[in-house]
């Protein structure tokens, strides 16, 4: 019903591709509900159209930027494609907006543990994207070290990437320090005493 009735009020332009078969609803639910960032905090005016923010939030004039921005390339796009279009086309007509809704976002960053079977675990990061492109960057450079380093390493490049992180979280908890010390040696051997058990690997 929401989106029923932004499509109405506010996607008009939407609403009649989706008519006229240009569009499937998926689409045409994503940027209803992209377009919902756009509600800044109370008391403010659009910076484009100078109108007072509504009940709703909904800014006209930067809604209609954002529906001009996305929706002529919608038809040929994946719905995963389709997302980061308006994720992109909210931030570039309204910087402030996705700022703030960044910030707030940055606030439920968290690590998930989940336990699984045969002593096996996942753990999930979720937490700003230049931090976990940062992580994954570093990960992979010091999987692709060790295996450059020594052309008999049997370790395929995911094995090492999860042999780097238990590396530098074993090294960090024998020492106190984060890392074990100050300056790290290169991705050593793997040597577990028993299956199931971890040990440090190498030497920091």
């Amino acid at each position: 019903m929401a989106t029923a009735v932004q499509l109405v009020e506010e996607l008009p332009d939407t609403m009649a591709a989706l008519f006229r078969g240009e569009n499937d609803f998926p689409k045409v639910a994503a940027l209803a509900v992209g377009v919902r960032a756009l509600e800044p905090p109370d008391g403010m005016q659009d910076a484009v159209t100078g109108e007072k923010i509504t009940a709703d939030g909904l800014r006209h004039g930067l809604v209609a930027r954002v529906e001009a921005r996305v929706l002529p390339k919608a038809g040929g796009r994946s719905l995963r494609r389709h997302r980061d279009a308006i994720t992109r086309a909210v931030a570039a007509v309204a910087q402030r907006t996705a700022e703030q809704r960044h910030m707030r976002v940055c606030e439920d960053r968290h690590v998930e543990f989940r336990s699984d079977v045969d002593a096996m675990a996942w753990l999930n990061v979720y937490g700003p994207a230049d931090d976990i492109a940062a992580i994954k960057a570093m990960v992979d450079a010091t999987a692709d070290a060790a295996k450059t380093a020594d052309p008999g390493e049997a370790r395929t490049v995911d094995q090492l990437r999860v042999d780097v992180l238990a590396q530098l979280a074993w090294a960090s908890l024998a020492t106190g320090h984060l890392g074990g010390c100050e300056h790290g040696s290169r991705l050593g051997r793997r040597r577990s005493r028993s299956p199931g058990v971890p040990t440090a690997i190498g030497s920091w």
